[in-house]
Formats: C-alpha cells, sequence, structure tokens
C-alpha cells in the first residue's frame, strides 16, 4: 500500500508539471506574406523559443520569469541565415531591483552593458510575439484598465521606455510599442490569441 502511494504520488506530480507547462506557436504576417514564425515553450518560472525571420534570420530565448511576469533574466541568441550552429551574437542581460547588467557577444567581441531601469522592467525582443504577450502579463499583474509597463527594447537607443497598455475589456488589449498602435485579443491571464498592428498591416496568429 505504502509503495502504491508512492507511486501514485510521483504520477500526480508528473501530470501537475506537464499541464504547467505551454508549447505554442505564432505566425506574422504581411498582407498575407508569412513574414516570421515563432515556437515557444512557457512554464511558470520561464518562457523559451525560436524566431524565425523570412530573411533566414534565426533568435532564440530563454527568459526567466518572475511572480510579478517581470523577468530577472534573459538569454538570446542571434544565427545568420548561414549558419545554423554558430550565433553571430548572443546576449546575456540580468534585471535587478534597479538595474539591467548583461553582456553581448559578437563575433568574440563582449560588450558589457549596463544602465539604470526601473523596478519590474520587461525585455523587448522585436518582431516577438511571446516578448508582447509578456509586457500584456506584466500590465495584468500591475492591475487596472490603463497602465504604463516598463519596457527595454533590446538594441534600441534608450535604456527603457514605458507602454501604455489598455484593457478595453476582458479578452482585448491595445499596445502603444514605440509609437504604434497594436491591438489584441487574449485570455484571461493575458496570453495572446490573435493580434493586429493596422498601421503596418501586420497580423499574428496564434497556432
Amino acid at each position: 500500500m505504502k509503495r502504491t502511494l508512492v507511486v501514485g504520488g510521483l504520477l500526480l506530480a508528473i501530470a501537475t508539471a506537464a499541464s504547467a507547462q505551454t508549447k505554442g506557436r505564432f505566425v506574422v504576417e504581411q498582407a498575407g506574406t508569412q513574414v516570421a514564425t515563432e515556437e515557444f515553450t512557457r512554464t511558470a518560472t520561464s518562457v523559451t523559443g525560436v524566431i524565425a525571420m523570412l530573411n533566414g534570420v534565426r533568435i532564440t530565448f530563454d527568459m526567466a520569469l518572475a511572480a510579478d511576469a517581470s523577468a530577472p533574466r534573459l538569454h538570446a541568441e542571434v544565427f545568420a541565415p548561414t549558419d545554423t550552429t554558430t550565433a553571430a551574437s548572443t546576449l546575456d542581460a540580468r534585471f535587478s531591483r534597479d538595474s539591467l547588467i548583461g553582456e553581448v557577444n559578437t563575433a568574440g567581441t563582449k560588450t558589457p552593458v549596463a544602465a539604470k531601469v526601473p523596478a519590474g522592467t520587461v525585455p523587448y525582443v522585436n518582431p516577438s510575439a511571446v516578448f508582447m504577450e509578456q509586457i500584456i502579463r506584466r500590465a495584468k499583474k500591475i492591475g487596472g484598465t490603463d497602465v504604463n509597463v516598463f519596457v527595454t527594447a533590446l538594441g534600441g537607443s534608450e535604456p527603457y521606455i514605458e507602454v501604455p497598455v489598455s484593457f478595453a475589456s476582458a479578452d482585448e488589449a491595445r499596445m502603444n510599442l514605440g509609437g504604434v498602435e497594436l491591438i489584441f485579443k487574449i485570455d484571461g491571464e493575458g496570453a495572446i490569441q490573435s493580434g493586429s498592428v493596422p498601421s503596418q498591416n501586420l497580423t499574428i496568429t496564434r497556432k
């Protein structure tokens, strides 16, 4: 009887861990032409994925997640179209209470990254729907109908920007990302079901 309980407990733990993991795929299209795809796996503590661009560039990422939907750590690698094994550049970034500290490695040349950023800042990699979703999830954790989320746009000229996020209803979120309006259909946790960028004729579809 004791062995049965132990085995049952292990099976329950395995089932619970499996149910906490979400796999998905986003497709980004412009005027009906596919420009990027994104495969991802999300758990309560991390999200990993691969962005495949139309031009052949691939971006892989591994982002740690905190309970408040901020991201304390990010590792990303960019692969050129002609190379599938060696990253052209890598990024390691850590977000503490009031700062961003990291390093960019491009062809063996390491460049330190350091900046003052507000607590709870979320990184963003263009054109990732997973990172857009994390901004929405962070806004939901902050609470309210109209929220500003601090975002570090990696590769941008500013250490961080404020991204307004508004919830017109329980299943719709609007975001102004660097002056560009994005509209999303979301679920109760802020997971993107579909989205659009009207000014750029872009659509985002979750598969």
